[in-house]
């Protein structure tokens, strides 16, 4: 077990009880650690794989203790703790209140007591479940642009840009026009400052560089940042 003390806490709360005989609970607890992906972590961190009931319920409560922790305090600095002690200290997590949701049945309420209480967390996590998204669906090509683009430029690489953009909702419309207008230049800003390039609308090696970072490159460094 990684946590044998909160493990052993957590069924002293309990008093003693099976927290995972219900099969509609159990089947809770296996969504919510499925959908732990669009939190950055991973799913296969908390699988439990025990045939004897009584081992498989403390399998199940020691996987959700390291997906709590995961969650609340990031999984970079979970693994830095050993056997998540120093975290288990100095945790400032209500178990009482986590054992009541449990035996509620409302464990999707878990992960919203313990997601990270900021703003551009949860900015992230929309972000992610977008590019995951796009990913499904076969994200973008690469572009091959010669020399800048700017408003007004006439050129064939403008529908690409126009795609490009459509794809990750920069740009709302998609059409075949080849003259880069203000619909295209609002797009193209918008998606500068969303990148931290410089707003001024010129697609130029930067902003295609930008561009061509690959939806899988996205997608591990929004989950980075959701782990700081």
């Amino acid at each position: 077990l990684k946590h044998p003390e909160k493990t052993r806490y957590i069924y002293r709360l309990s008093k003693g009880d099976l927290l995972w005989k219900d099969l509609h609970r159990r089947a809770q607890l296996k969504k919510l650690f499925a959908d732990s992906r669009w939190d950055g972590l991973n799913p296969d961190d908390y699988h439990v794989k025990e045939d004897d009931e009584i081992k498989r319920d403390i399998l199940y409560t020691d996987s959700l203790l390291s997906y709590i922790f995961d969650l609340r305090y990031g999984k970079t600095r979970s693994s830095k703790s050993i056997h998540y002690s120093k975290l288990e200290k100095s945790s400032d997590i209500d178990f009482r209140k986590v054992i009541a949701l449990i035996e509620q049945g409302n464990l999707e309420e878990i992960r919203n007591y313990l997601a990270p209480p900021y703003e551009g967390y949860w900015n992230l996590r929309r972000e992610l479940e977008r590019y995951e998204r796009i990913k499904s669906q076969g994200g973008w090509e690469a572009l091959k642009v010669n020399k800048p683009i700017r408003p007004g430029d006439r050129r064939p690489d403008v529908i690409k840009i126009r795609k490009r953009l459509f794809i990750t909702e920069d740009l709302a419309e998609l059409s075949d026009v080849d003259i880069y207008d203000e619909e295209l230049k609002r797009a193209v800003i918008n998606f500068q400052i969303r990148h931290g390039l410089i707003p001024d609308g010129v697609i130029g090696k930067r902003t295609i560089k930008a561009m061509n970072v690959p939806v899988e490159e996205r997608i591990a460094q929004i989950r980075l940042n959701m782990d700081k």
